[in-house]
């Protein structure tokens, strides 16, 4: 549906009465002004459209930050707690949530089924009950205070998490507008499997270093939080029954390899290792960059969520030795 069919469509709506809901797809393709004309006309169906004005601008800059933060941009908007984590992946922005596979395309809250999709991530439409996030980049073309200020809340409210090759990476935050890497507090660094298989054979190690030397020129260290997250070894490490665990060292050997490259980056403010086998090791690789005193689970300024500690199987069985998942392997040293 081209604009023109929009607007008459829309206009065709006014006849009705005042409705208590109207949710509007007006196209099967995101595009941004059908979008806009959808969430227009639903808002002029149900009375709850204002043409009146906000003098943002009039505004001091922490209360224009902190109004910010409760829309899409920020950690506080309404959208559901799956999109909190900003995915990266092939250097583009991602609609997904912690899970690889299973990406949803729908939030099921925009209709009743599924098949009347009216999330506007995906659709040309406007649903009031819709929880996906949409990160409006007009908002970015306002003005120079609002941009200004969208900036500082988009990068420093959210925490990136990508899954790509450490050189993409690079790529990726070397082509961030300018000022914006100043801001980023949170970054997570989530490895596949995939990765950790062809880890020595494609180089990580190296794109890993280089990486880190361009945060450590570029990021403000001291108020950055570096999530590491290898979970996806689990699926490496379960089925392998090798003695002591031999057959999985090299998974070990990609903990100490990222741990190392950290070591490069003094003054950094909070490191939380997240790891899907010989859990144990968690502190011991945070020790290792953060030095011995630090501990993750009080952090410097963010707190490290329990992980290994709260494993199932070791509370199950508190009076016996860590389950093999956790426990870090004898040959450690």
């Amino acid at each position: 549906m081209d604009l023109d069919t929009g607007k008459a469509v829309v206009e065709g709506l006014a006849a009705l009465p005042t409705l208590k809901e109207c949710t509007l797809r007006l196209g099967r393709q995101p595009n941004d002004d059908l979008r806009a004309l959808a969430q227009r006309g639903s808002k002029s169906m149900t009375n709850s459209f204002s043409e009146s004005g906000f003098p943002y601008e009039s505004l001091p800059e922490e209360l224009r930050v902190r109004i910010l933060s409760f829309t899409h941009l920020g950690s506080r908007g309404s959208y559901h707690d799956r999109y909190k984590l900003l995915r990266i992946e092939r250097n583009r922005l991602v609609k997904g949530n912690l899970k690889y596979i299973h990406r949803p395309t729908c939030c099921s809250r925009c209709t009743e089924t599924f098949a009347d999709c009216c999330c506007p991530t995906t659709h040309a439409s406007y649903s009031k009950s819709c929880e996906c996030r949409l990160i409006r980049p007009e908002l970015f073309l306002v003005g120079k205070t609002v941009y200004k200020d969208a900036l500082r809340v988009l990068y420093s409210e959210n925490c990136f998490d990508i899954l790509q090759d450490p050189q993409e990476t690079v790529l990726f935050l070397s082509r961030l507008p300018p000022g914006a890497l100043k801001f980023i507090r949170r970054i997570q660094f989530r490895f596949s499997e995939r990765q950790v298989r062809g880890w020595k054979r494609n180089g990580l190690t190296q794109q890993w270093n280089s990486l880190v030397a361009f945060i450590q020129q570029n990021l403000n260290l001291s108020n950055l939080l570096i999530v590491v997250n290898l979970q996806a070894v689990a699926d490496i490490c379960l089925w392998n029954d090798e003695d002591e665990d031999a057959g999985n060292r090299f998974v070990y050997d990609v903990y100490f390899q990222l741990a190392n490259g950290l070591c490069s980056l003094p003054g950094l403010c909070d490191l939380h290792f997240v790891l899907g086998w010989f859990a144990d090791l968690e502190p011991v690789l945070e020790k290792k960059v953060m030095g011995e005193a630090y501990d993750s689970m009080k952090g410097n300024k963010t707190p490290k969520v329990p992980s290994s500690a709260t494993c199932s199987d070791c509370l199950k069985f508190s009076s016996r030795a860590r389950c093999r998942a956790c426990r870090i392997p004898s040959w450690h040293h």
